[in-house]
């Protein structure tokens, strides 16, 4: 963090960074702020020798007439980041009009920090079962926030929230640290249980994100190799060159690679075979109305093209025996879905592995 006399630059974590000007006048003194900080970034950055262009979006909030609370202001100054995003321009000042946040939302926002702080978060897991075996091969761990007053939030309510206010670096970790806990505490007890984790686009942005998952993972002393990392083609695709990066250093680490929801982003066949990725995952979209003959060529495909890539293939959102067997017919890897389970807590897992014919094997 910078101060200077009564101004403050903070990082907030990846690629986001907050000024706080208290002296600042009124609306017509930022535009000598907003040139300041172009001019400090208009010449080339040098990296290892190679010049690098920074282009900054700007979201601003003003006191009191955006806000007259600290929350209020952080809130609508990230709403006026994300409209300047969307609209592809340098700034934007928050304006009514542009909020499409109906209050319900914005409350989530300011509770994220306090339900990582106070214990309200919970991972449920899913089997996902070897069709060749009949039997669990793992699980993906999913994220649920048992908030005080609305009961069980599932994550597409709360994560693009996490993911445009920054907390979304704390979230994964705080997913990671615990699936590997309990993926030891399986390990330790004789339930050997490869565990799948979802990281976001913003992870793969966020400089420092191969070391913090290694060191969880090392101190863990659950094993790298059933450690599953799911990423979705559209992360992979907002900055491939980095996407690339990243993963290779996980994967050379021994962590394994799947990409999510295939055959619903905008990648190329070339990305995913340049890609050290070991699974794809088959989108439930196409596997629920299987029975279509459009959606079972795609799934088809999908299967031939994993296995000629040398990849294990993972269908989502089985529902019912017969997708199961044409999917098992076809050679598919691993299918997930609610014929065989939903998410379940630790305790209802533990009850699901004993009584389950998809459990594993009698000893």
């Amino acid at each position: 963090m910078h101060s200077g006399s009564r101004d403050i630059t903070a990082s907030l974590g990846g690629d986001e960074f907050a000024i706080l000007l208290p002296s600042l006048a009124d609306k017509h003194d930022i535009d000598r702020v907003i040139g300041k900080i172009r001019t400090a970034l208009h010449e080339p950055f040098t990296v290892h020798d190679l010049p690098v262009n920074v282009e900054a979006r700007l979201g601003i909030a003003l006191y009191p007439t955006t806000g007259s609370s600290a929350d209020l202001l952080w809130q609508r100054a990230d709403i006026a980041l994300c409209a300047a995003k969307e609209l592809h321009r340098s700034w934007v000042v928050y304006e009514p009009d542009i909020d499409h946040y109906d209050p319900g939302r914005l409350a989530l926002i300011g509770g994220l920090r306090t339900a990582l702080e106070q214990n309200e978060l919970v991972l449920h897991f899913q089997p996902s079962i070897d069709l060749g075996t009949g039997r669990i091969r793992g699980v993906e761990a999913l994220l649920r926030w048992r908030h005080p007053d609305r009961g069980l939030i599932y994550p597409d309510e709360f994560i693009p929230l996490a993911e445009r206010t920054g907390l979304i670096d704390a979230l994964t970790g705080w997913v990671v640290a615990s699936a590997l806990r309990q993926g030891h505490d399986w390990h330790s007890s004789g339930v050997s249980l490869d565990v799948a984790v979802n990281i976001s686009v913003r992870n793969l942005q966020a400089p420092g994100f191969c070391n913090e998952i290694l060191d969880l993972a090392r101190s863990s002393g659950f094993p790298l190799e059933q450690l599953s990392l799911e990423i979705t083609e559209s992360a992979i695709m907002a900055d491939p060159e980095r996407a690339r990066s990243v993963l290779r250093e996980l994967y050379e680490s021994g962590i394994r690679l799947s990409v999510d929801d295939f055959g619903t982003g905008q990648s190329s066949l070339a990305y995913v075979r340049d890609l050290p990725v070991s699974t794809i995952k088959i989108d439930k979209s196409f596997v629920i109305d299987f029975k279509q003959s459009r959606n079972a060529a795609i799934v088809s495909t999908a299967i031939d093209l994993g296995h000629n890539l040398g990849m294990t293939v993972t269908a989502e959102g089985v529902e019912d025996e017969e997708t199961w067997r044409m999917l098992r017919d076809l050679g598919c890897d691993v299918a997930q879905g609610y014929f065989f389970s939903r998410p379940l807590t630790v305790d209802q897992l533990a009850g699901w592995l004993a009584e389950s014919p998809w459990g594993p094997a009698p000893a």
